[in-house]
């Protein structure tokens, strides 16, 4: 994530500087807001993780396996339906004309991801009383479910402006007058020394 976020900022500043970085300013705001949601939904897949892990940690001596065959699948199912949203999500950073028909993909893959989240929910239903631990447990999971789908859909969203690079500062313009006058220094003595 840090190399990718440096070379958008590298793509930012060179945008800057051009002319005909219209382009660039068109696509920027989707990279961006594509770029920080992709890291949050990192930070999600990991919540969902570490739910997993602490339910296959205290699961109880007496059961044989942490979740039942029906679980597991419905859980593959949820993770399925994610990596399906992420793979559209790719379509609208990537999106040279409108997005908004990749948009309508993610939108369709998100709807898939919550019925199946739903039917998750409905096979984890535990009596908190019956078995405290289980419930806290099912509970971070599916909530871990939902922050990824939130993500994932805040990383879809339509940027609210186009991206204008930052102003130039003064110290910055001075720069870049040196270097111009500079330049047409040497110039103007290569011009006074040829014959």
């Amino acid at each position: 994530m840090a190399r990718a976020d440096e070379t958008l900022g590298r793509a930012e500043e060179s945008a800057r500087f051009n002319p005909r970085g219209g382009q660039a300013r068109e696509i920027q705001p989707r990279l961006r807001i594509a770029l920080t949601g992709l890291e949050l939904c990192y930070v999600s897949l990991r919540s969902l993780c570490r739910a997993l892990l602490d339910r296959a940690y205290f699961v109880p001596v007496e059961e044989e396996t942490v979740y039942t065959a029906d679980v597991r699948t419905a859980l593959a199912d949820v993770m399925d339906s994610t990596a399906d949203a992420l793979r559209h999500v790719v379509q609208v950073i990537a999106a040279t004309e409108s997005p908004d028909p990749a948009r309508a993909d993610v939108a369709a893959a998100l709807v898939q991801l919550q019925q199946r989240r739903d039917h998750l929910s409905s096979l984890l239903l535990v009596d908190p009383h019956a078995d405290a631990g289980a419930w806290e447990q099912h509970g971070a999971l599916l909530s871990a479910v939902d922050r990824l789908r939130v993500e994932v859909e805040a990383t879809v969203r339509a940027p609210t402006s186009e991206w204008r690079p930052e102003p130039v500062t003064e110290r910055q313009r001075q720069a870049v007058r040196r270097i111009v006058d500079a330049r047409a220094a040497r110039r103007d003595t290569r011009r006074r020394r040829k014959p």
